[in-house]
């Protein structure tokens, strides 16, 4: 059984109503305001696609040891590769295996750059993020966590926490209130610009979902961010 694949199947405390398997730690015990989304819905807004973005220097403080799995790096790569017809990279990258998170950033700031060149920075990280949720559906290990949900996207939306387990050794994601017309996710510790392609990654998965909806962000730090994805 692939190592993913066992991954999940190891921990069976499921309960897709409750939350999921992320269900683990709600937010209701942190004191985090997403879980109040009436209260705390003035702290979200629209991500400013045009605001100055220092890659370098994010990069440079990012910790060494932080690693994601090898299908965020095909994911980019396969797309320039596509585009170019050739490979500037110069490496393979396996979908299963792990590599660092600095890497990741870089493979992603010169793919932003080769697809998107007349976009700014943060839209290119975007778009790019947009198609990872399709991709990750399709490994053996996202499509029987996927199947779980069926075609509702609320239910995909409660297994973030499980989905993030699997694919980062350093990252978090909690999913706080669940509601008709939104869902407050909280993620920590990502540092491959989660106000950028995280949120594009969530973008792709209402895509993918056919579910129409925009997602707002309350940004805690370089690599804390709140996200109130706002459904309809």
């Amino acid at each position: 059984m692939p190592v993913l694949l066992r991954a999940l199947t190891a921990r069976p405390n499921f309960d897709l109503h409750g939350g999921g398997f992320g269900a683990r730690r709600s937010l209701a015990g942190s004191g985090r305001i997403a879980m109040n989304p009436t209260s705390g819905d003035e702290l979200f807004s629209d991500p400013d696609w045009n605001a100055p973005l220092d890659a370098d220097g994010l990069i440079a403080r990012m910790p060494r040891d932080s690693t994601v799995r090898g299908i965020f790096f095909q994911n980019a790569v396969e797309q320039v590769r596509r585009k170019q017809k050739q490979d500037p990279f110069g490496r393979e990258y396996y979908k299963l295996l792990s590599y660092p998170s600095f890497e990741l950033a870089q493979v992603l700031c010169k793919a932003s750059e080769i697809l998107h060149p007349d976009l700014p920075l943060r839209q290119g990280l975007r778009r790019l993020g947009r198609s990872v949720f399709p991709a990750l559906r399709e490994t053996a290990a996202g499509t029987f966590l996927f199947s779980v949900a069926g075609k509702n996207v609320r239910s995909a939306f409660k297994l973030t926490s499980r989905a993030y387990e699997l694919f980062s050794s350093h990252g978090k994601a909690e999913v706080g209130a669940v509601e008709d017309d939104a869902v407050y996710i909280e993620l920590r510790n990502i540092w491959t610009f989660p106000d950028s392609y995280h949120l594009g990654i969530f973008e792709g998965a209402l895509a993918a979902y056919e579910t129409p909806g925009r997602i707002q962000v309350q940004r805690l730090s370089d690599c804390d961010v709140d996200l109130c994805v706002r459904l309809g």
